[in-house]
Order: C-alpha cells, then sequence, then structure tokens
C-alpha cells in the first residue's frame, strides 16, 4: 500500500476488530500527516503480522498512531519506521485499558509518545536456544532456565532429541506514560 498526498493513512482500522492484517507492506510520502497504521474508535483484537510500516513525512506522520477510545492490538514481526517523526504515538483520547503488544517488532525505543495513562505497551522478543556439542550434535535433556533482571525464573524447559528446545517469547519491557 502506498500513499502519496497529505490527510492520508496506509491502513486505517477505525471500530474494527479481530481483524488480521499479515504480509503488507505500507509505505506513505507525503511531508504532512501520512499515517502508516491508524487505529482508532474502539477497535480490538487485531493483529499486524509479517509487516513492513515506513512513513517519509516530517509533520504527524507517525508510523502508528492510536486514538479514540479502547485500543488492543498485536504486532509480530513487524518494522515500523517513521523517518522524520515518532514511529509510534498514542493520543489522549484512548480509553483505559488500552494496550499495543509487540513480539519481534523493530522500530526506534525513542520515536514511542504515549499521552495518557490509558495505554500500555509491551514488548516482547523470541528467544530459540540450541544445546550442542562443540556446534555439532544436539543435546537431548539438557535444562534450559532462563531468569529476569529480579532473579526470577521465567521457563525451565527440558531440550529435545536434537538439543532444541520450543521458541519462547520473553518480555524486555512495559511502557506506560510514566
Amino acid at each position: 500500500i502506498i500513499t502519496v498526498g497529505a490527510q492520508s493513512y496506509g491502513f486505517r482500522l477505525n471500530g474494527a476488530n479481530n481483524n488480521t492484517i499479515n504480509n503488507t507492506r505500507i509505505s506513505t510520502s507525503d511531508d504532512t500527516t501520512s499515517y502508516g497504521l491508524y487505529i482508532s474508535g474502539d477497535s480490538e483484537n487485531n493483529t499486524i503480522m509479517s509487516t513492513n510500516i515506513t512513513t517519509a513525512g516530517s509533520t504527524s506522520s507517525y508510523g502508528l498512531i492510536i486514538s479514540g477510545g479502547k485500543i488492543n492490538a498485536k504486532f509480530i514481526d513487524t518494522i515500523i519506521d517513521a523517518k522524520s517523526i515518532y514511529d509510534i504515538y498514542s493520543t489522549n483520547s484512548v480509553t483505559a485499558g488500552s494496550y499495543l503488544n509487540f513480539t519481534n517488532t523493530t522500530f526506534n525505543k525513542s520515536d514511542v509518545i504515549l499521552n495518557d495513562d490509558n495505554t500500555t505497551m509491551y514488548v516482547n522478543w523470541y528467544l530459540d536456544v540450541n544445546v550442542s556439542h562443540g556446534g555439532l550434535d544436539g543435546v537431548p535433556d539438557a535444562n534450559i532456565t532462563a531468569t529476569d533482571n529480579n532473579s526470577a525464573e521465567k521457563f525451565s524447559v527440558l531440550s529435545g532429541n536434537n538439543g532444541m528446545i520450543a521458541r519462547q517469547i520473553l518480555l524486555e519491557y512495559i511502557q506506560n506514560i510514566s
């Protein structure tokens, strides 16, 4: 999806629930208010997967903007890149219980603005583990345990016959207005 012109959206979900956007490229190129993805109006349980969102404008051309109502969305294996302004922007009209859940999604951490107490952002990453002898043979039944920065155990599993464990999804951080 490529947009040209001011006041345009690459994609907009308004009052939209239970949708999946998959394997999409969204690109906007105007200098003024060209949002990559605009989610608004009580849009819940939407999933954006394997999508590349790029905006090139300089004034309010956010990669992702959420506004107006309760917004719940998951982003998986996605890239959000606003070249000259915030990658992720939440207005002050989002209602309580709104969240954005990012897994293996790339954006600039310093390009995020959450303007209210009602939006929480979760940033997660994949962890794949392979236990092997000198990089050759997998080690079965190896115990792999992960703890967080407070020494709380997050998972403990045994490797399979090939030395691998099932992919884990680990929380890096939670962000809100504070």
